[in-house]
């Protein structure tokens, strides 16, 4: 029987995987470019998202019973149709791989720096491997429970940083003018919004269709309006340099939070966010990228390959770059271009194919 999810499952699953590592990770790649106008470039990014998010519905909408590897056959042919949809599986267990490595190394770094990373990687390896042994009702069952834990955790802590925040460090507004808040917008365009191209393999687990648009774009700009707020934070508290050359900037400022003498050191709200969310991330990638092989090579049970891609990711995970510094300067500049491609440029080209093929016809 084909699994089945509802529409806001599938919009808790965009907000959580959309803020995945970008809680963390998206302060300090914006605010490199754009200084104390990072704000301006994280709301102008999520703006930008929601169009990338609209040409991926769209494109989805069109083949309502069709998968995406189909629909790659169906546009492009039948084997320039497979090479693609290859393309797309090597991006989404890619994505997995990188994801996995950013929560081991956060964990790592700021709980347990004398543990090996082998550790937490086979821990991670072992949530991969159940969940999508689990399939996808069980995944958007387990995250519609750990979603609301998430965001009170963010929006909690955005709320207690309140007292602690210096509005001038955002001023002046538009300083250096336009170009360093594009360049700024970037880095955010690859990371996380042209990313949500994964989700061209689960919508068509949505059981009702007729909404889809609004909830998907919707769910993606309120995951957009909250990393907005976190960076916004991140700059009125820590400022421009220390939020540069963190590592992970909005879990310093969470560090700084300090409720009257008794109690302090709330970092461990954002922490237990970042890592649900990052969670949500990892599982969703990899689950993509299995079923997206599976579909590709017509395997009867995309299960029967699980545990050889676990091997995989986790062995990639290790190999993708020397440090935690080289995994973010890679996300904020190769990884842009790469996404765009994948998650904007390709399915953009497909919807223009699908519109020429429906003229024809």
């Amino acid at each position: 029987m084909k699994e089945k999810i509802s529409s806001i499952q599938l919009a808790f699953l965009v907000i959580n995987f959309t803020i995945g590592s970008a809680l963390i990770f998206l302060p300090s790649s914006i605010v490199n470019h754009s200084k104390q106008d990072g704000w301006i470039s994280a709301i102008l990014s999520s703006l930008i998202g929601a169009v990338f998010a609209f040409i991926i519905v769209s494109l989805i909408k069109r083949f309502p019973n069709k998968n995406f590897m189909e629909i790659l056959e169906f546009l492009l042919g039948k084997w320039f149709g497979r090479l693609i949809g290859l393309f797309y599986s090597w991006f989404f267990i890619h994505l997995a791989a990188l994801v996995l490595r950013n929560g081991v190394e956060f964990v790592k770094i700021n709980f347990m720096p004398n543990t090996p990373m082998a550790v937490f990687s086979l821990a991670f390896g072992i949530i991969i491997l159940y969940t999508s042994l689990s399939g996808i009702e069980v995944i958007s069952r387990v995250n519609d429970i750990i979603l609301p834990i998430s965001l009170i955790g963010i929006w909690l802590t955005i709320i207690l940083m309140l007292p602690i925040i210096e509005p001038d460090k955002i001023s002046p507004i538009l300083a250096n003018g336009i170009k360093p808040i594009l360049r700024g917008t970037y880095p955010a365009l690859g990371f996380p919004f042209a990313e949500l191209v994964i989700f061209t393999m689960i919508i068509p687990f949505v059981n009702k269709q007729k909404n889809i648009t609004k909830i998907f774009v919707g769910s993606q700009l309120f995951a957009g309006i909250t990393l907005f707020f976190i960076v916004l934070i991140t700059i009125m508290v820590l400022n421009i340099y220390p939020t540069e050359i963190s590592l992970f900037a909005p879990f310093n400022v969470a560090r700084l939070i300090s409720i009257g003498d008794f109690l302090s050191r709330l970092e461990i709200l954002i922490s237990m966010s970042f890592i649900i969310s990052i969670g949500t991330k990892l599982t969703i990638s990899f689950y993509a990228g299995t079923l997206a092989i599976a579909q590709v090579f017509q395997l009867m049970d995309y299960r029967s390959i699980i545990i050889p891609l676990v091997i995989i990711t986790v062995s990639f995970s290790f190999l993708l770059e020397e440090d935690i510094a080289e995994v973010i300067s890679f996300a904020s500049t190769t990884w842009t271009p790469y996404s765009f491609l994948i998650g904007v440029l390709i399915p953009l080209l497909l919807l223009g194919i699908s519109f020429i093929k429906n003229d024809k016809s």
